[in-house]
């Protein structure tokens, strides 16, 4: 276990600023140089490659409200996660101090989140833990969240369902995360969404925040329930039969000349905003005749396109393949430009998990 005065690397451990299910983290100090961050050291050799993927996640996220990361090294006698210091508390601490916030005070905050999770679910990233300890509030007002990746930690044994940690759904599913906090979906073991994060906001905003201020889930009752069982039960409640999908769209163009004159290129591009992920374009032809493109990960932009000097008539079908062993949803974006020209109407971004297929359009060519 670390101590107090250590070195770590370039830093001297200053002190112990808060523990979990992970490990600790650290306030340290850099020995040469003497500015503070803050360092993140696994106790036990299970996390090391899980703080890896934290560290790798969250340094490809730059933005005001999301906490940075500066070094990782998993190699090192004592394993850590460098990341900026936000000298501050958190919002758990502040509504355990003051209890209910002013909606002055809250709408910011909110925002705030909002606009740090906006950023990371372009980027594919899914935070998946989101709750007020992650939720960090500086003293000249700007909010940080904190742990993106930290619902992926897999906790051995969950200690309490206020601690981040792997419990199993009941249909022996994996699920990662605070209970109070997950949606249904991630309840039942169901792969990271976007959406996951909008509850958990939800949660925090409607039920801490703004309503019961200081947090009283332990004495909180829905319909005479208390609202853990109420949550329990609401988790294994059989889930409501989703919606059918809508078809995708169909890509046509108006205006064009006529077939014989008209210069038959056509082009279809996908994009991703995942930038480590291998996808597949594959496109069909009217004839069926199936072309399958990979693009590398080690290729940037994320991007693939299909082309051909001689369109046919008739109708294409554009479908994507995302990585089985990827981690995150990607937003898959499709361009395509037929005699120099794009479709009236564009496909709209598409929400991809791991390891699935999907149509995201029809190009129909006259």
């Amino acid at each position: 276990m670390p101590n107090v005065g250590e070195t770590v690397g370039s830093y001297e451990l200053v002190r112990k600023l808060g523990a979990g299910a992970f490990g600790e983290v650290w306030l340290a100090r850099h020995i040469e140089l003497g500015f503070e961050r803050a360092m993140k050291i696994p106790t036990d050799s299970d996390y090391i490659q899980q703080l890896r993927k934290e560290g790798q996640i969250q340094f490809t996220l730059k933005h005001p409200n999301i906490v940075e990361t500066f070094d990782l090294d998993t190699h090192h006698a004592t394993p850590h996660l460098v990341m900026e210091y936000v000298e501050g508390e958190d919002l758990r601490k502040r509504l355990r101090a003051r209890g209910k916030l002013p909606p002055t005070e809250a709408l910011p905050i909110v925002r705030q989140i909002l606009d740090a999770l906006h950023a990371a679910h372009a980027q594919g990233i899914v935070h998946h833990d989101l709750k007020p300890e992650n939720i960090l509030l500086a003293a000249d007002g700007t909010v940080k969240v904190a742990d993106f990746g930290l619902g992926r930690v897999q906790a051995t044994v969950a200690q309490s369902l206020l601690l981040s940690g792997s419990m199993v759904s009941r249909e022996g599913k994996s699920v990662s995360g605070t209970f109070e906090y997950m949606s249904p979906e991630q309840q039942r073991g169901e792969p990271a969404d976007p959406r996951d994060d909008l509850y958990a906001l939800g949660v925090i905003g409607c039920l801490t925040v703004i309503v019961i201020g200081v947090l009283l889930v332990a004495t909180l009752r829905v319909n005479g329930i208390p609202f853990r069982e109420w949550l329990f039960n609401k988790s294994k409640s059989s889930p409501e039969q989703p919606p059918t999908p809508k078809q995708p769209p169909v890509l046509r163009w108006r205006g064009l000349p006529s077939s014989s004159s008209l210069d038959r290129r056509l082009s279809i591009s996908v994009d991703w905003s995942t930038q480590d992920a291998d996808v597949d374009l594959i496109v069909v032809e009217p004839d069926g005749t199936t072309s399958r493109l990979r693009r590398s990960s080690r290729r940037i932009p994320p991007r693939e396109t299909w082309s051909t000097e001689d369109a046919r008539p008739g109708r294409y079908e554009v479908s994507v393949q995302y990585c089985e062993g990827c981690t995150v949803p990607t937003t898959v974006s499709l361009d395509v430009v037929l005699h120099g020209k794009r479709p009236e109407s564009p496909a709209p971004p598409r929400i991809l998990r791991p390891g699935s297929r999907e149509t995201i359009a029809f190009v129909e060519v006259r």
